[in-house]
């Protein structure tokens, strides 16, 4: 058993010492006197630092020295004795029991504190799917758009092939825009660094005004773009501020439908704010913010609208203060909405310093069949669509292999002499190895289907079965094995941010997640409440959480134990 804190073990020796020093009074002193009634403050004192079974023991020896106590005095009146005795006793009882209820009521308020927490971490989930929903539509809109273009192209006599060409390259370029806005997402619930970097405001600004225009068309708003002359560039998450830039037009989109045509109004401007900031204002002329609630507009679950959970400017917030900018709601004196946003401008350092974006190495196949005909027409299909391959005669022909360092899926035949890929499967885990596998054989059944999909394959496929069949699953298994490369990059982040804090400041930290107070958790580790605070607010910029959720939603990350 750990030993008590210094604090703790400090205070139940003065308790002590007071105890022994009111049986001597009530001893040494006349019946008359009822001494025992101070063990009462004794008990309020104690109930700060002992458990509910610690200060029932106490009780019980309060009231044992106060009979002690009464049988040994030798002065006054009997009968006053037995009464006062008997008081004293009564006194000590009642106040255990307030004290035992007053501990009660305060467990009552952490573990309402510790409901509130994972409510707040299911909120998260929550606003997570919902704003993947809503910012992934944007660029699913022009995806829709040109395949559209492209059937047309291919529908002409002879097929315009060059320009269904550049309507599939919109699509891809539109697809790996919308994996970024995923990612970037789960990046900022995860805790994960914005990545930063420099880039035009005013480009970012008229992307997102191209990729709404058919909304703004269909609602008849007329918008007004203004730029500020010689703007620098922003140092921020390029991504992450297009979709607040998004969520910010579309919600004046919403906010314009209740209003006459003629007036409905959009105007987006871009200035510079002193020497170091870049502001934009997306300005509407709907129905408006409550004159004494402009800044809740940014509290989650709140919103004045018919539809919707509240949830998009509460993230957008989020967004701009993790790139240190700020965000704010205003009334135009001409009726609407204006909401102003700004960061922190490029400079000469920041050019200098940003990094180039991080190229992902090309995905690799690896194909294990024993089967020589068999990996040879499969490195023939999938190097004929794009795909780096490398095939082996036996796992452990795959096992001398080095492993390279980019996404990955594995083919495994289920029958190979030696080691099949079903056992090899098993102990892949053993070995290190994490790649998604897809199955295929030539004599397989359902109870063999059903052990490979228990072991985690992403397909069991049977010889012959379709190409597409195959490519669907090999694409699918390199997007987890993708995601998981990112998942471990972002923990290996968590891990580094975490070893950089104090012994002291984990400590605090586990008391936050717990749900315990400042005062509560000074008195479990005896130090002062100043020392908590300040060691809470070091381990928060240490761990670059913005909000307690935040913080807790790391700490469940990593892993770590809630004890």
């Amino acid at each position: 058993m750990s030993s008590l804190p210094p604090r703790r073990t400090l205070v139940l020796l003065v308790l002590i010492l007071v105890m022994t020093a009111i049986f001597i009074a009530d001893t040494v002193t006349d019946y008359a006197v009822a001494a025992a009634c101070f063990y009462a403050a004794v008990i309020l004192a104690a109930s700060r630092v002992l458990p509910r079974r610690g200060l029932l023991v106490l009780a019980a020896s309060c009231i044992v020295l106060t009979a002690l106590s009464f049988f040994l005095t030798r002065f006054g009146a009997f009968d006053v004795g037995v009464v006062n005795s008997a008081i004293g006793m009564l006194v000590i009882g009642i106040t255990t029991y307030l004290a035992l209820k007053m501990k009660a009521a305060k467990l009552a308020v952490q573990e309402a504190q510790a409901r509130l927490l994972r409510v707040a971490r299911a909120s998260t989930v929550g606003e997570l799917t919902t704003s993947i929903a809503h910012e992934v539509n944007q660029p699913l809109a022009p995806i829709a758009t040109s395949a559209e273009a492209s059937q047309r192209w291919l529908a002409q006599d002879p097929p315009n092939v060059e320009k269904a060409r550049q309507a599939n390259a919109r699509i891809l370029a539109d697809a790996h825009r919308a994996s970024d806005v995923i990612a970037r997402i789960r990046g900022l619930t995860r805790g994960a660094a914005p990545e930063r970097r420099a880039f035009s405001p005013d480009e970012a600004v008229d992307e997102m005004l191209a990729l709404s225009r058919s909304e703004l068309d269909q609602h008849g708003i007329v918008v007004a773009r203004v730029s500020g002359a010689d703007l620098p560039p922003v140092h921020a998450d390029r991504v992450q501020v297009q979709q607040v830039i998004g969520n910010l037009i579309l919600n004046a989109v919403d906010a314009m439908d209740g209003v006459p045509a003629a007036t409905r109004r959009l105007s987006l401007v871009t200035a510079r704010e002193g020497l170091d900031r870049v502001s934009l204002s997306v300005r509407d002329r709907g129905v408006g913010l409550p004159a004494d609630l402009p800044e809740r507009v940014f509290d989650a679950f709140w919103t004045t609208k018919a539809r919707g959970l509240g949830l998009g400017l509460s993230l957008s917030r989020s967004i701009i203060e993790a790139n240190e900018g700020h965000i704010r709601a205003e009334r135009p004196s001409g009726g609407g909405a204006c909401f102003i946003f700004d960061l922190p401008a490029c400079t000469e350092h920041d050019h200098a310093h940003t990094p180039a974006p991080a190229v992902e190495p090309s995905p690799i196949v690896y194909v294990v069949d024993d089967d020589h005909s068999v990996r040879a027409a499969l490195e023939d299909l999938l190097a004929s669509m794009g795909l780096q391959v490398q095939a082996f005669e036996s796992t452990q022909a795959f096992l001398a292999h080095p492993l390279a360092d980019a996404p990955a899926c594995l083919v495994l035949d289920v029958r190979m002499p030696g080691q099949s890929g079903l056992d090899f499967s098993r102990q892949m885990a053993s070995l290190g190895l994490f790649l998604p596998v897809v199955f295929i054989t030539g004599h397989g059944d359902i109870a063999m289907g059903v052990s490979a999909m228990k072991s985690g394959a992403i397909e069991f496929l049977t010889k012959p079965f379709r190409d597409q069949e195959l490519l669907d699953a090999i694409h699918q298994g390199i997007e987890r094995d993708r995601q998981r490369r990112r998942d471990d990059g972002v923990l290996d982040k968590l891990r580094q941010r975490w070893d950089s804090l104090t012994p002291g400041e984990r400590d605090v930290v586990g008391g936050v997640v717990r749900g315990r107070l400042n005062k509560q958790i000074a008195g479990d580790l005896g130090v002062s409440e100043i020392t908590v605070k300040v060691r809470r607010a070091h381990a928060m910029r240490k761990m670059q959480a913005r909000t307690l959720v935040d913080l807790v939603r790391m700490y469940d990350r990593l892993g770590l134990e809630h004890g």
